[in-house]
């Protein structure tokens, strides 16, 4: 018989003041996906609030994640998605970049927030119900999207309910392995998660050996030697196994494409030296390279690069 699950929501909710989500977030949907839709027993969303962590049912966080790939223009047709219109531009020399106008970050800023509204709005503003009383007694915590385990009301609900055993996803320990490449206050907040996780974690599940190795070894030295592990693969989201009619307009064009957070352990600055060379042995015949990601908090704006097609986030 299956156990309930209480599924933290909370970067779910935080994913629909971005234009475009993380890879971290289409994890945590994948995952959410699965469970809400998918899982025989009751599954309800946790989520922390001014009022304290609450739950909410499942038809009522289905109807979220719902609203939000329609936010994240995860259903939108090719031929209707700005931004690849605007790489095929580039990458044919048609693109005139736009000025930035002024009070446009605040227009940003403001179709964040609406986004959030928006997404709020969808689910029927609720105060929900105490984790504390009303999570289903033998309930099983699933955690994956990591981040928010650096916030101590996240999980401290946990220690009054001993019934509650909890899953953590951590996806790497890289700022603390390599702390020259995150800026103190992400080593900080890693640590933080790795503490919490150390404390509370019934299991774990990691997406790789390598991630296993580090994460077991980082939890070691926090005192933490024994503890249940499954190594499984990053879920796949369904769009990506479909196979795409071919796309004439880019068939005509030699390019190569990176997509993440661009910061210093991405490790772009290898890869646009690389292009720099590219550029300097085969001129106007070197492919083009798109860089597709959100810059990080530690990018530092630069002029582009020769040969680099930029993309903005729609």
């Amino acid at each position: 018989m299956s156990a309930p699950i209480a599924f933290d929501t909370v970067q779910l909710l935080l994913g629909s003041l971005a234009v475009t989500p993380r890879g971290i977030d289409r994890v945590d949907l994948r995952y959410a996906r699965f469970f809400f839709e998918s899982w025989p027993a009751d599954c309800v969303g946790t989520l922390p609030t001014p009022w304290g962590v609450r739950w909410y049912d499942r038809q009522r966080v289905l109807r979220g994640l719902d609203r939000l790939e329609e936010l994240w223009h995860e259903t939108v047709r090719p031929d209707e998605d700005r931004v690849l219109m605007r790489i095929k531009s580039q990458l044919s020399g048609m693109y005139k970049p736009e000025i930035e106008k002024y009070g446009e970050n605040n227009q940003h800023r403001i179709r964040s927030i609406s986004r959030f509204l928006n997404l709020v709005s969808v689910t029927n503003f609720s105060f929900g119900a105490s984790v504390v009383r009303s999570v289903p007694k033998n309930s099983i915590y699933v955690n994956i999207a990591q981040v928010g385990l650096a916030m101590p009301r996240i999980v401290s609900w946990l220690q009054h309910r001993p019934d509650v055993k909890s899953v953590f996803m951590l996806h790497d320990v890289i700022p603390l392995e390599h702390p020259e490449l995150v800026s103190r206050k992400g080593y900080r907040r890693h640590g933080r998660i790795v503490d919490r996780t150390a404390s509370y974690a019934s299991g774990l599940i990691v997406s790789s050996a390598a991630a296993r190795t580090a994460v077991l070894q980082a939890l070691r030295l926090r005192g933490r030697v024994s503890i249940p592990v499954e190594t499984v693969p990053l879920p796949v989201p369904p769009i990506f196994l479909e196979k795409d009619k071919l796309d004439r307009d880019l068939c005509g064009h030699d390019y190569f494409v990176v997509c993440g957070t661009i910061e210093p352990r991405k490790n772009h600055r290898l890869l646009l030296g690389v292009w720099r060379e590219l550029v300097r042995q085969r001129g106007e015949r070197a492919p083009k390279l798109v860089v597709v990601g959100s810059r990080g908090p530690e990018c530092r704006t630069s002029a582009p690069h020769p040969g680099a097609v930029s993309s903005i986030p729609r």
